[in-house]
């Protein structure tokens, strides 16, 4: 039987996720006085709704919110964000937008003074790196699927309108070791590493958070608990330690069996 460290050595070739489920077995409980924070997520929708989610976000403690934006039909947005003042908003596009679109956004943010309440927008739209009619704007765009890879990031780094924002997936890039020294090229580059969660149950997300207790960061996108059916990992605005094994989350993993599929 291999140890986790020699399986972790010999894994280049696996799968990036897979590469991530083996380090994280050797991730190490600990305690931070810099506690790991988290931005809130919010899925655009009925205004009253949105309102009522981002005043339970707020009283929860978070004081980052990522938006996950529709292509059009977002004109309350100015009102929502000026209601909001305590929050930063991080708005992400997921490259539904169009030049035009966003454009357009950039305009009503402007003529609300809106952009200090703005971190980034991400993924605007699949070619914006090449788009100079947008190089000077001042508000930054974050790369998330354009970086889905160490090779992929190193491109973006000399792309004509470079984003100044890398969201970076542990269980994407292929594990910490691989997150570790991305983060350091881009900190060297004058870029923001954000990390985040890519929708990992509640063992992957316990690992990134346990990482992350050992690492500089700012703050991080891992309150995706919310989104399963059965969730046993409570999103939460930060943590100081990593979070323990509850027991029906134990009991769940207990009965959990290895079985062999037939080809």
């Amino acid at each position: 039987v291999c140890s986790s460290d020699l399986l972790i050595a010999e894994a280049g070739s696996l799968p990036a996720s897979l590469r991530f489920a083996l380090e994280s077995f050797s991730i190490k409980a600990v305690t931070s006085a810099a506690p790991v924070q988290s931005n809130a997520l919010l899925a655009w929708g009925d205004y009253q709704k949105m309102v009522l989610r981002l005043e339970q976000i707020q009283q929860d403690g978070y004081r980052v919110c990522k938006i996950k934006m529709p292509p059009s039909g977002w004109d309350a947005l100015a009102e929502l964000m000026g209601s909001f003042p305590g929050i930063q908003f991080r708005l992400d596009a997921n490259q539904a937008f169009s030049p035009q679109g966003l454009e357009r956004l950039y305009k009503l943010i402007d003529s609300h003074g809106l952009s200090g309440s703005v971190d980034y927008i991400e993924e605007p739209f699949p070619t914006f790196w090449q788009e100079a009619s947008f190089l000077n704007y001042p508000l930054s765009t974050a790369a998330d699927e354009s970086a889905s890879t160490p090779d992929k990031i190193e491109a973006l780094l000399s792309a004509r309108n470079s984003p100044r924002v890398f969201i970076l997936k542990p269980t994407v890039l292929g594990g910490f070791g691989v997150l570790e020294k991305t983060r350091a090229l881009l900190h060297h580059e004058g870029r923001r590493p954000i990390v985040t969660s890519a929708l990992e149950s509640e063992v992957g997300r316990r690992a990134i958070i346990a990482h992350l207790l050992q690492a500089e960061r700012e703050v991080c996108g891992l309150s995706t608990g919310w989104l399963f059916a059965e969730n046993f990992l409570k999103d939460q605005a930060s943590w100081s330690c990593a979070p323990a094994i509850e027991n029906i989350e134990r009991t769940f993993l207990d009965r959990l069996t290895w079985q062999e599929c037939g080809r």
